[in-house]
């Protein structure tokens, strides 16, 4: 067996945070109109922002990285995120998507399911519709 092909399939790709914008995606200084992959995961995230700034979060949904039970404290600010890994060939891109965002993801899931089949074995184009400050990212089957 070729050795290149057998070390590149043990290969884990490289990991790139998204920032959504109002006209699109920024990673690593580059910014892209669109992103194309498959959806490996997901996952629930909580984060709670003040003045801008992310003043408490939860990697679970379930408790906060100081120790603060999210069913506990229910802080009316303290706001749901999906988080989402999309897989290219060479890299995994990372993405928290906001309440509206995650309800578009949710809508293209029950299509999926629908077909029965399921959403991670379709390849999707991340686009973004502005709304001024920010971005609603929108998903569609390539």
């Amino acid at each position: 067996m070729n050795r290149h092909r057998l070390h590149e399939a043990f290969h884990k790709p490289p990991v790139r945070l998204v920032r959504i914008l109002p006209d699109g995606f920024l990673t690593e200084g580059r910014r892209f109109v669109q992103l194309t992959g498959r959806i490996a995961r997901t996952r629930l995230l909580r984060k709670r922002f003040e003045a801008g700034a992310l003043v408490c979060d939860s990697p679970d949904g379930i408790q906060a990285r100081n120790g603060t039970i999210c069913d506990a404290c229910r802080h009316p600010d303290c706001r749901p995120w999906l988080r989402v890994h999309l897989a290219t060939t060479e890299e995994v891109y990372l993405l928290d998507l906001a309440v509206v965002s995650a309800r578009n993801l949710l809508a293209l899931e029950e299509e999926a399911a629908q077909q029965g089949t399921d959403l991670t074995r379709w390849t999707l184009r991340l686009t973004v519709t502005s709304h001024g400050r920010w971005g609603e990212v929108r998903f569609e089957r390539c």
